[in-house]
């Protein structure tokens, strides 16, 4: 299942350059999922980034670094359960992050987690006009955080790393992404290359075993380019048996890791690199 997706160019620059006008209750010609004049909290982009006024578990040279690189605001980064993702360790699928960002030499990194409101909701992944759930800082290796996540949510995350990933064109991420749901039923993660081929290192490994890496369950362009989304421009690639629960369409199109939380609960390791 390709849980997240690049939107065609002319959406992308519809979302990053009409935001505010969106936000503001302008029409966007049909084009955007969702009705933008009623925002969530994680929807609304702040008037701008006060790095004097931090949520917990960011930093301030992390905070000055997001909003220098355009993000337009901080993450939500609840430390109660909001039945979305927040900090702490009694969700009912835990995602553990860990630096591991160490080639060539140590590096700091701030991890980002977006949710999407529906199956739809592809403009949740521009940080620049819609307001994360998760902007964490892991400055040293070694330093992690357990974010928790509801069920029947639909996100992704990406590593802001070493005070030098920046947004693409659009808004984005400029970096490897990791993809899950946490449907109890059809519940499936992945990595993702599209955005950015040339991206910081990512493995995931679940509960049941499974793993996604950068050759693995991993989806990829196959045009040569260094960043792809429409359909026909990318696959997933090696997500096959023996790893446990890997799985893809005949045409390479959809795919990942599943089965990692038919319980109802389900744990992620991330290791979040720089190579």
């Amino acid at each position: 299942m390709k849980l997240l997706s690049l939107v065609t160019p002319l959406l992308a620059a519809l979302l990053a350059g009409t935001a505010q006008a969106g936000i503001a209750g302008a029409g966007s010609h049909g084009l955007l999922p969702r009705n933008v004049s009623a925002i969530e909290e994680s929807d609304a982009v702040a008037a701008g980034i006060n790095c004097d006024k931090r949520v917990a578990r960011l930093n301030k040279g992390d905070c000055n670094y997001i909003k220098s690189k355009g993000f337009g605001s901080q993450g939500i980064n609840a430390v109660k359960a909001n039945g979305k993702a927040w900090i702490g360790t009694d969700g009912p699928y835990t995602f553990k992050f860990t630096n591991h960002a160490s080639k060539p030499q140590p590096a700091g990194v701030v991890l980002v987690l977006w949710l999407m409101n529906n199956d739809k909701d592809y403009g949740a992944s521009f940080v620049n006009a819609r307001r994360p759930y998760i902007t964490v800082s892991l400055p040293k290796q070694g330093d992690n955080v357990v974010i928790s996540v509801g069920a029947n949510q639909i996100g992704g995350f990406a590593a802001m790393t070493n005070h030098g990933t920046g947004l693409s064109q659009y808004g984005q991420v400029s970096n490897t992404w990791g993809e899950f749901n946490t449907k109890k039923k059809g519940n499936t993660f992945d990595i993702s290359r599209e955005v950015n081929m040339k991206g910081n290192a990512m493995s995931i490994k679940a509960g049941n075993g499974c793993v996604a890496n950068m050759g693995t369950c991993v989806f990829k362009c196959t045009n040569g380019a260094q960043s792809c989304g429409n359909a026909g421009e990318y696959k997933i690639f090696n997500c096959a048996a023996p790893n446990p629960g890997a799985q893809h369409a005949p045409d390479g199109a959809n795919g990942g890791c599943s089965g990692w939380g038919n319980s109802g609960r389900g744990h992620l390791d991330v290791q979040l690199m720089r190579g």
